[in-house]
Parts: structure tokens; sequence; C-alpha cells
């Protein structure tokens, strides 16, 4: 699918520029570079988990708008409409769109930064796992939605992806 705006490129990468500070972020403070707390299963977790479930299960149903309706403000803003958002998904996050499997891994809170980080490791329709973290941020309202992921792929010891 050809986009014929300047500012749908724009918008992407702004996107993918605020994922990857995200997940940076993560990483550093994974690594001690920053603060990061694991966070124990708590009611307010299985409410994430349910968010990024219910996005996965409309991607299998090509919903784009119940899709789109769990991402967060940032992202609506971005992408403009349910349509290309999930475009977007069939082209870049095919595990995710037409997952098998959803493992999900203890979530992050940082220190001094706004939402939590989930990670999963997501079995894709080729039966190869990737790990994904996602970032979800609370709204206004209590609401959990989902304001970025991203994907790796996993190396095996022998340096081979899996």
């Amino acid at each position: 699918m050809m986009f014929r705006t300047s500012s749908y490129a724009k918008r992407m990468v702004s996107l993918a520029a605020g994922a990857l500070l995200a997940v940076s972020l993560g990483f550093v403070a994974l690594s001690g570079g920053a603060r990061a707390d694991s966070l124990p299963p708590t009611p307010e977790i299985d409410k994430i988990r349910d968010v990024i479930n219910a996005q996965i299960e409309a991607f299998k149903r090509d919903d784009a708008v119940l899709a789109f309706s769990f991402t967060a403000p940032g992202i609506k803003e971005i992408m403009g409409t349910p349509e290309q958002f999930l475009e977007l998904v069939r082209a870049q996050y095919l595990p995710v769109y037409r997952s098998k499997k959803v493992e999900f891994r203890a979530p992050v809170e940082l220190a001094n930064q706004p939402g939590i980080l989930q990670p999963a490791l997501v079995t894709g329709p080729d039966g190869l796992p990737v790990f994904a973290v996602y970032t979800v941020e609370r709204q206004t309202d209590g609401a959990w939605l989902i304001s970025g992921c991203l994907l790796y792929k996993l190396i095996a010891g022998d340096g081979t992806a899996t």
C-alpha cells in the first residue's frame, strides 16, 4: 500500500523514534544504568496483559477499529486511521499480527518514566519466537493503552537467528 502524504512518513519516523527511546530506556535500566523495578503479578498487571491480548485477538480477526482502540492517544495521532495502523502491523509486526502464542515476562516499571514495559515471548506464524517489548501507559480514566511495541529476533548460542 502506498501512502501519498509525506506527513505519514514523518509520523512513522516519530513513532519509531519514540518507541526506540522507550525501549532503550528500558534496556539501560535493566542493565543497571537506571533504577528499574520488576513488578509482581497484580490486578493492574492483569489489566495490562488483557489489553495486549485483546489487541492481538483483534489483529487475528483483522478488526482494525478494535485493535486501534487499544492504542494510546499518541499512536492514534501518529497513525491517523485504524486502517493505516493495521497496514503497518501487517507489514512490520507479522509475529504479533498472526501470533500463535504469547508468553508474558515480568513487567518493568522505570524510575522517573511514565508507563510500564511489558516484555513477552511471541511465537509467530512461522513457529519462531521473537522477543516483544510493549510500552503501556495509564490514561487519566485509569485504562491502560499500548504506546509502543518493538520486536527483537532471538539469536541462538551459535549466532543463528531462531
